[in-house]
């Protein structure tokens, strides 16, 4: 959230001085954490009561984690050799208006699904592999089909995963052959699935989610958010 307000305030169209920005970068940098509640809000438009908290610690009023312990952030800032900010005309405007909260809690979502989603098509993978199942359901024809581009991805990585081997036995209904022997085919279902959450379209579907929620996060995270902007004459 720090970062987000600084890169927001630093495109200079917010009206304020660059010891704002510089005050931002460095409570970011000192490792420190203003205090926002997680609920709470005065159903207006941006984040009004979050980036407030937020304000508040920046000029030693409110309160900060630090190692896990919410404390007054004014012997935090002193301590870290951090001048409260004195707020000039407009720069508390500027500092509560905004959705960097918003788009914070969105990028670590993403941030934090996008290892979940990796895991998830490799015990895929894993799976058809320890079952000897085939790789024929990820033909790439069978998903250009659909249209589908998550679904052609997750198909895709499925293939590079599973190295792209074919095996004879396939042909007649047998699985994918590993170390030892070909073993029997399995029924149908089993032998074309792997489990339902990481099926290429299922798992597709994830990461055209993904993909759509990642560049809404990105303008967000490079936008001015400022109501009152400022335009040099």
């Amino acid at each position: 959230m720090l970062a987000l307000k600084a890169a927001s305030l630093a495109r200079g169209y917010s009206g304020v001085r660059e010891q704002v920005v510089d005050t931002l970068i460095a409570i970011h940098n000192a490792g420190l954490i203003p205090w926002v509640p997680a609920q709470g809000s005065v159903g207006a438009s941006g984040d009004l009561a979050p980036l407030a908290h937020m304000t508040l610690a920046l000029i030693g009023e409110g309160q900060m984690w630090v190692d896990g312990q919410r404390k007054d952030a004014a012997p935090l800032l002193q301590a870290a050799d951090i001048t409260p900010l004195e707020l000039h005309p407009k720069e508390g405007l500027a500092l509560i208006n905004g959705t960097q909260t918003s788009t914070a809690l969105a990028l670590h979502a993403l941030f934090s699904f996008e290892p979940v989603l990796e895991s998830a098509l490799v015990i895929g993978a894993m799976t058809v592999d320890a079952a000897r199942g085939s790789d024929g359901p990820f033909d790439p024809r069978i998903h250009e089909l659909r249209g589908q581009p998550g679904q052609i991805d997750v198909a895709k990585y499925y293939r590079a995963l599973l190295g792209g081997q074919s095996d004879p036995a396939l042909a007649s209904g047998g699985r994918r052959s590993g170390a030892g022997p070909v073993l029997p085919a399995l029924p149908a279902a089993g032998r074309r699935r792997v489990p339902g959450p990481v099926a290429p379209r299922r798992a597709g579907a994830a990461a055209r989610g993904q993909r759509g929620d990642r560049q809404p996060a990105g303008v967000r995270r490079r936008q001015c958010g400022d109501i009152r902007r400022q335009f040099p004459r």
